[in-house]
């Protein structure tokens, strides 16, 4: 299995970015894994790392409630800035709540998978299959 070259954590939950940044460890499918506390500083990293030469992180885990910028604004936001490189990336909603309206929205924005909170190694092992298939086949 290939490794994904970066991963980015979008929460402002210190507890969650380190549970998820574990899990992510622990599997040993990322190189780099990134964390920022809300949507604002991600697009300024984002901005920052493509600006270097760098592809888009392969994999985003999104938090919906944040303060400054919302998960749901972050992905407006990353789908208007980055719009042709995003089939690139996977985003993943890692919330606390299953919102059947937050999910259309972020639907509506290509998310592909909307997964309670924490990330446990079960839960990326049932996601890994289709991130690291996508993430190759667009690499090719």
């Amino acid at each position: 299995m290939n490794k994904l070259n970066t991963a980015l954590l979008i929460d402002d939950d210190p507890i969650n970015n380190f549970l998820s940044y574990a899990v992510l460890v622990r599997a040993k499918i990322v190189k780099d894994i990134q964390i920022e506390g809300n949507g604002e500083n991600a697009l300024i990293f984002l901005q920052k790392y493509y600006a270097d030469n760098r592809s888009l992180p392969e994999l985003i885990f999104l938090d919906l409630d944040m303060p400054i910028m919302n998960g749901l604004e972050f992905l407006k936001s990353f789908n208007k800035e980055f719009h042709l490189l995003k089939e690139k990336t996977t985003i993943i909603i890692l919330t606390n709540f299953g919102n059947e309206r937050e999910k259309v929205e972020a639907a509506k924005f290509g998310v592909s998978n909307f997964v309670l909170k924490p990330l446990t190694g079960e839960v990326l092992n049932n996601l890994l299959a289709n991130v690291i298939k996508k993430s190759t086949a667009n690499n090719c």
